[in-house]
């Protein structure tokens, strides 16, 4: 049975779905195989379970073990070129919000590990920035904020480097009147691949946002998205 994106549904139980995808990249002739489990029950819902890629040589498969935080076990084989198989150490350790952000993770693991992408930590770039910084091998907090239009906005990041890469952004604006925090509310519910929560609209303004699934070497990219998410929401 086919599910949205190409993916056929293994088998059902009690727990939820099992699903597998193969997905290749034509332009470096590779080949993967991923596999995974709906659980209603949990949210966010998609959890990785394994998945293989080939060719792939075992120093490739350390960068892609390393893109997830430690979460994943793999094994090589000399077969087809060299193949690599990854599984989660948990049945509910990496999740993701959707099978797209699933296949989206493990996609953009195998390109980086493939093209020798930087590990420069993301905090370094931050800092230059003006952000401040408290990164660990288990969680980076990354907290600015900025004078705009006459309102002061402060947006704090927190990723949870442990297991599926969850991002907590609080999203905080001084000296809001009701109709405008009613205006960034709707803007920012709007923003796709995330959770939002408004806890306040006025005088303070301070809404949540949270999403799973974010690997190490993305980390810098999405503080960058949601700050300047932000930014755009007090400026309209």
């Amino acid at each position: 049975m086919q599910r949205e994106g190409g993916w056929t549904v293994e088998r059902r139980d009690e727990r939820g779905e099992y699903l597998v995808k193969e997905v290749r990249l034509p332009s470096r002739g590779i080949r993967m195989v991923i596999r995974c489990a709906v659980v209603p029950s949990l949210s966010p819902s998609v959890c990785l379970r394994m998945f293989s890629v080939s060719p792939l040589r075992p120093g490739e498969a350390e960068v892609i073990e390393s893109l997830f935080g430690g979460s994943l076990a793999w094994y090589y084989r000399d077969e087809e070129g060299g193949k690599v198989y990854f599984w989660a150490k948990g049945p509910d350790k990496v999740r993701f919000s959707s099978l797209r952000e699933l296949e989206e993770a493990v996609v953009s693991s195998v390109e980086a590990a493939l093209g020798g992408a930087s590990r420069r930590g993301a905090e370094e770039g931050l800092v230059a920035d003006g952000w401040l910084i408290h990164a660990t091998d288990v969680e980076l907090v990354a907290r600015r904020s900025e004078r705009v239009d006459g309102k002061l906005l402060v947006v704090e990041v927190r990723v949870d480097r442990r297991g599926g890469g969850r991002v907590t952004a609080s999203v905080k604006v001084l000296g809001v009147t009701e109709g405008e925090g009613g205006a960034y509310r709707e803007e920012l519910r709007e923003a796709e691949g995330f959770r939002v929560s408004v806890l306040s609209t006025s005088p303070v303004f301070h809404a949540q946002l949270t999403r799973a699934g974010v690997l190490r070497f993305q980390e810098e990219t999405l503080i960058r998205e949601l700050y300047n998410l932000a930014l755009r929401v007090v400026k309209r």
